[in-house]
């Protein structure tokens, strides 16, 4: 019994000499320059939080080193949040460009770092900024449609090129962290939980049990719920006009009804009242339309404030009171315009632009 004991041991020892006595481990060099951030912090964490380390930044760089068990998507960042990154936590010598997002070292970096500087998305992505900036210093009506239209147009061959990225990186990756990450970010651009369900068929538990992909999920369920077609769900909150607590169901009132999730430190919020919800309140409330605002995660004097600059005369529900509008509707971005029909079933959601008065003309023909 003791002899064996003693080879046990013996075979121990030697693997670990073998092994130069050391576990591999991870090490991440993050390179950043700028000299306003010289001899400050930065940051990184992962794994559910599980993981967290902040090293300072000297000549430019700043190194971390832990012993990685499994990979794991891990962020990168200083504070204030100016600069923020990503790459994957795996064993081995890791290289990382926070300026840049360039990114290289590992297997599962040097596959993510070649997806994200992929240089015809990056030039997709230089002409939808400059179409954006040329949106935004535009004054014509006229122009701006123009421009709209050929920023979604390249946004569209941006998306489907990008789609087809993944799918093929995806496809390489099923079973692994950036698999996960990549189905993450491919549900963002889903709105059905059938196509969500479909593109997790056959996938590993590390795809499946990745945190954004079950929040993903969460949110497409809900979404399902309250999907046109389905009753409208209510919501408690104050009425801005008399202060008093009530619900999106009494200011319906069994109407064709108009519903805008919005907050007056949203741009695009701003710029559909403007554009086209004080005027179609104006040109269809005699005609049996309700407008009603959802005042989403506002400060008060600034939303009375835009109330009275845009000229809002619709009523509005601040949503004060259970404060989770958007979680019953699913809903990650706004603005988010909603068509809800005399018997509360919902018509049509995310509708914008032109698509809100089409959508107001054919309900109220019915």
């Amino acid at each position: 019994m003791k002899l064996n004991k003693i080879l046990v041991l013996c075979m121990a020892l030697f693997a670990l000499v073998a092994c130069g006595g050391k576990k591999q481990t991870m090490t991440l060099t993050v390179h950043l320059d700028d000299q306003n951030y010289e001899g400050k912090y930065i940051y990184v964490s992962g794994n559910m939080g599980a993981y967290a380390d902040s090293a300072v930044i000297t000549n430019g760089e700043a190194i971390f080193r832990t012993v990685v068990d499994e990979p794991f998507m891990m962020a990168v960042f200083t504070q204030p949040s100016y600069y923020s990154s990503r790459c994957i936590a795996e064993n081995g010598e890791i290289y990382l460009d926070i300026f840049s997002d360039s990114l290289s070292g590992t297997p599962l970096n040097n596959a993510l770092g070649q997806f994200q500087h992929n240089a015809r998305l990056i030039e997709f992505q230089h002409q939808l900024d400059e179409l954006y900036a040329s949106w935004r210093q535009a004054d014509d009506p006229e122009v701006k449609k123009a421009v709209e239209a050929a920023f979604d147009s390249v946004e569209a061959v941006y998306m489907n090129e990008s789609k087809s990225l993944s799918e093929a990186l995806l496809a390489e990756h099923e079973n692994d962290i950036l698999g996960a990450y990549l189905v993450s970010v491919m549900l963002e651009n889903i709105e059905s939980l059938a196509e969500a369900e479909k593109l997790l068929e056959g996938k590993s538990a590390t795809v499946r049990n990745y945190q954004p992909v079950q929040a993903r999920m969460e949110v497409l369920q809900t979404l399902a719920k309250t999907s046109a077609g389905t009753r409208f769900a209510d919501i408690k909150g104050t009425s801005y006009l008399t202060g008093e607590e009530t619900t999106l169901a009494a200011m319906i009132e069994g109407k064709v009804a108009l519903v805008d999730f919005w907050a007056s430190w949203c741009g695009p919020c701003r710029q559909e009242i403007k554009e086209n919800l004080v005027r179609i309140h104006k040109t269809y409330a005699p005609k049996g339309l309700v407008v009603v605002g959802i005042d989403v995660n506002d400060d008060p004097a600034k939303h009375k404030k835009v109330t009275e600059e845009l000229g809002i005369q619709y009523n509005q529900l601040i949503d004060n009171v259970d404060k989770n509008a958007c979680e019953i509707y699913g809903i990650n971005g706004i603005p988010h315009i909603m068509l809800v029909d005399k018997d509360g079933t919902i018509l049509a959601r995310n509708l914008r632009g032109d698509a809100i008065e089409a959508a107001v003309k054919e309900a109220l023909a019915k």
